[in-house]
């Protein structure tokens, strides 16, 4: 599947000469050589081989293409007593399982800590958090403190319209 293109992007001749070459030496080619490898009964001797042969080539290809399995990540090896922080979803049902490997006294962590919470409220999460600090400090990581304040609903001015006061409690 290629696109959706931007307006101002083309697909031209060297872009599809280029996902040929891509494709028959990824696939293509392997499964070429492994029905060469095997006496091929055709259905009918009189048929065309060249065509019959790349047909199959064709639908092995998208047949193995479509049945790739997503990597998944197995963390079991991390000791759970103390590095990791489970937080289960509010409700039963479909969830999004949500998975962070964190260096807790990095800036980052601290702008992402709230941003959690308040999704957390929001939709159905299933977060776990892997807490990776650095092992070795010459000095305390962090010297300023940072707060997200984010609203988890609208507010509105006196007109009706969304507010856009950016003022927080």
């Amino acid at each position: 599947l290629i696109g959706p293109l931007g307006p101002k992007e083309s697909f031209i001749f060297d872009d599809l000469e280029a996902l040929y070459n891509f494709e028959i030496s990824s696939h293509a080619q392997t499964i070429s050589n492994a029905i060469d490898s095997v006496d091929l009964i055709l259905p009918d001797p009189d048929s065309d081989t060249t065509e019959y042969r790349s047909d199959l080539v064709m639908r092995l290809t998208s047949l193995l293409r479509s049945q790739t399995k997503a990597r998944r990540l197995e963390l079991d090896s991390f000791k759970k007593e103390h590095s990791v922080l489970s937080v289960p979803p509010l409700s039963s049902g479909p969830v999004i399982h949500i998975l962070l490997i964190l260096d807790p006294l990095s800036p980052s962590s601290q702008k992402l800590s709230p941003l959690l919470g308040n999704l957390k409220d929001l939709l159905p999460l299933n977060i776990t958090v892997l807490f990776n600090p650095l092992t070795k400090l010459s000095a305390l990581p962090l010297k300023d403190f940072y707060r997200l304040v984010v609203d988890t609903s609208l507010s509105f001015d006196s007109s009706g319209f969304i507010s856009t006061d950016d003022t927080s409690a």
